[in-house]
């Protein structure tokens, strides 16, 4: 498994989880927007974005979260995901949990996008930009396997915003 892959699937695992989990048959509905989530980050502002030409986006949902992923070959992955949070989420917590989960890595808050954006680069992985919004929406937009963080981190926040501008 490509060392991206890995780190994908750990990311993956310690992103805040705040739906609750949808009983075995249980009935739910799905939002349009999770429906297309593609639509939030298109591949062409995506490649503009991040320097990088990406295969058309695979969408995903899965119970209260949908998203979207781009592959750039075989190690490079750009994912979208949305979700709705559980009332009375801890945004303080979840920001703990990450620094927790990935000691090495830079986290920073940005203020300007939501009432709580962090920027997480991870050394020799990627980087992620989760925002939780006053709404209840919980938007994570990740890049791993595409070298240079700081470059990268400047496309990450920019796709942050055309997402949020579209939900």
């Amino acid at each position: 498994m490509p060392a991206s892959a890995i780190f994908l699937l750990i990311l993956a695992s310690v992103a805040p989880k705040f739906d609750t989990p949808v009983a075995a048959g249980a009935n739910f509905t799905v939002n349009r927007e999770h429906a297309a989530t593609c639509k939030l980050v298109g591949r062409m502002e995506a490649e503009l974005e991040l320097g990088r030409r990406l295969e058309p986006g695979t969408e995903e949902t899965e119970g209260a979260e949908a998203s979207c992923e781009y592959q750039a070959g075989p190690e490079a992955v750009l994912r979208i995901s949305l979700q709705q949070l559980e009332a009375g989420s801890d945004a303080v917590l979840e920001i703990a949990n990450l620094k927790a989960a990935f000691p090495e890595a830079s986290v920073c808050s940005i203020p300007d996008l939501g009432s709580t954006a962090v920027l997480v680069q991870i050394p020799g992985a990627g980087v992620q930009l989760h925002v939780m919004l006053k709404n209840g929406k919980y938007v994570l937009v990740s890049a791993l396997g595409f070298g240079d963080n700081a470059k990268i981190a400047a496309g990450v926040q920019a796709l942050t915003r055309k997402a949020l501008a579209r939900i």
